[in-house]
């Protein structure tokens, strides 16, 4: 198993105890890593740098919305490892991951502030934040909160708040984000995001139906809570230790088999590659949508089905120049 290791702690008091003491730290949930949120990174590196301090992120899990309004039903764009994994690529080199429970959304900000702040053996050099950043009970808490509270205290903190950034006239925000993945707008979710959408994760086991009776092996990825696009089938790639392997995506429930799951499967069937890949981390790109899930009579018509599906997946590829990877 290719398992990615990252430096993450469930409290702030456990930064110096293991041997984190001067730190700039950026907070936020970060569920999409988006230009926003990559924004606010890049001003967290460079305070680093130039206080010669350890950047640090503080984020939260579960999503707070989960706990704050569950009836909204939100749904998670990134799971927290490959939060992690994209924070750690911009150059975060350590997280605190507070477990956002119902207690903790009714601590105040001064409580908040106390941890931070007054946490003994750690120095805060710069707090990084969106202008609009909220904490604390009720969303209390903000960037003059924060100013009072360091001058009440005496401390020496760079704060800097850093402007939201806007595409085609809107905000770049989760929310939006959320929508366009729902809806399927690839290009829009790109846009806002700064990289191609994906999923990442380890490949888990499956049900059995795709190899043993289609005879379609495929890739699972468990999306339980993702925010997902469309249900249908997609030409697709996945990276699989830096290679990039062409495929087609099965995303939905599985109704010919009468599965009917609560969350949809996310399978990716690649060309060409026979090998064992379960629990190895892979990242699934969406790349075109050739048609919607059905149901069908047996599975002797769905396979007919799937062979079209793989000759429309082929055909896109080799438009894009795959024909390098065998779909000639």
């Amino acid at each position: 198993m290719n398992a990615p290791r990252y430096n993450v702690y469930s409290e702030i008091a456990q930064l110096p105890t293991n041997g984190i003491h001067d730190i700039c730290v950026a907070i936020g949930v970060f569920d999409a890593v988006h230009l926003g949120h990559q924004a606010i990174i890049r001003e967290l590196i460079s305070r680093a740098r130039a206080y010669q301090a350890t950047p640090v992120v503080i984020t939260f899990d579960p999503l707070p919305p989960t706990i704050v309004n569950p009836e909204l039903g939100v749904r998670r764009l990134l799971t927290l490892e490959h939060r992690y994994k994209l924070l750690s690529e911009l150059g975060v080199e350590a997280i605190v991951c507070l477990p956002f429970t119902a207690e903790f959304a009714q601590r105040s900000p001064d409580e908040f502030c106390m941890d931070l702040f007054e946490c003994p053996g750690l120095a805060v050099k710069a707090l990084c934040v969106g202008r609009r950043w909220r904490f604390g009970a009720g969303a209390s808490g903000d960037i003059e909160f924060l100013s009072r509270f360091i001058q009440q205290r005496q401390k020496s903190v760079e704060i800097v708040a850093i402007p939201e950034l806007y595409r085609d006239h809107e905000r770049i925000s989760t929310t939006r984000i959320r929508n366009s993945i729902a809806r399927g707008d690839f290009v829009c979710a790109k846009k806002l995001l700064g990289r191609e959408y994906s999923l990442w994760g380890p490949v888990s086991k499956g049900r059995g139906i795709a190899g043993n009776v289609l005879h379609y092996p495929t890739a699972n990825l468990d999306v339980s809570g993702m925010v997902v696009p469309p249900a249908g089938i997609y030409a697709g790639k996945a990276c699989l230790q830096g290679k990039s392997l062409p495929g087609i995506i099965y995303l939905g429930s599985s109704p010919t088999f009468n599965q009917n799951e609560s969350d949809p499967i996310l399978e990716i069937h690649l060309f060409d590659f026979s090998q064992q890949i379960y629990g190895q981390y892979i990242e699934v790109f969406f790349l075109k949508f050739i048609r919607e899930e059905r149901k069908f009579p047996s599975a002797a018509m769905l396979i007919r089905q799937i062979e079209q599906d793989i000759f429309e997946a082929k055909r896109y590829h080799q438009q894009q120049g795959d024909s390098a990877h065998g779909l000639s």
